[in-house]
């Protein structure tokens, strides 16, 4: 950070005018349920984070996806970060017949997807301590990886939702480009396909951008 934004965010602290995220120090301690709890919570942060260009992103890469036929066929979605749930409206909005399920570990953000989309089964989980029992024909994970301390065994976990010959959905930002402090991981195209490949032999795994090049997407395919 220059000299410039470090005077601007220490006079902009002092005057208590800093946004949330901008307060975060460490990003470890930034990524519990209790901070996404509180920035949930704050109407202006959900209204801030559902800026329009983020919700062209989505747009843009859900067209992605269905031009790969990956809601052909899908009976079953399970949502897992859900955030605030606007991932899940834009789905349920263009493929109405499927069954929608979305989950969070912030209970503040299932609260928000419940209202959005009423129909959709909604609960709070933990993607590194998995209660559901249920598999799904397509598994969601957007903008959640790049949070977490252990992304291997999140991604694993995932993987375990999947019905046979189901397919993983899975965007993060860019980490070539990236450079938001709250973030713990940083995926560059090559260093995210490499991650995948790693973790999930025997799968079939397709990569590409979207939203300018600013953030990689995945379609994980059960069996090859």
């Amino acid at each position: 950070m220059g000299l410039y934004k470090k005077c601007t965010k220490y006079i902009r602290k002092k005057l208590g005018l800093l946004k949330d995220v901008e307060k975060i120090e460490n990003p470890i301690d930034a990524n519990t349920m209790e901070t996404f709890d509180s920035w949930f919570k704050n109407k202006n942060f959900v209204k801030n984070y559902n800026e329009k260009k983020r919700l062209d992103s989505f747009r843009e890469v859900i067209s992605i996806w269905e031009n790969k036929d990956v809601f052909s066929n899908v009976g079953s979605l399970l949502d897992f970060g859900c955030g605030t749930g606007q991932m899940v409206l834009q789905i349920n909005q263009k493929f109405p017949d499927i069954k929608l399920s979305a989950c969070d570990f912030s209970p503040e953000s299932v609260k928000i997807t419940k209202q959005l989309v009423d129909s959709c089964n909604c609960f709070v989980d933990d993607i590194f301590d998995i209660k559901t029992q249920e598999k799904y024909d397509l598994v969601l994970c957007s903008e959640v990886l790049e949070h977490l301390l252990h992304p291997n065994q999140a991604l694993k976990n995932l993987s375990g939702l999947l019905k046979e010959n189901g397919k993983l959905i899975i965007t993060v930002p860019n980490g070539r480009v990236d450079t938001f402090i709250g973030h713990i991981n940083f995926f560059s195209p090559e260093s995210f396909k490499v991650f995948l490949e790693d973790n999930l032999p025997g799968f079939g795994i397709e990569t590409g951008l979207f939203n300018q090049n600013r953030n990689n997407w995945a379609i994980v395919y059960a069996q090859k």
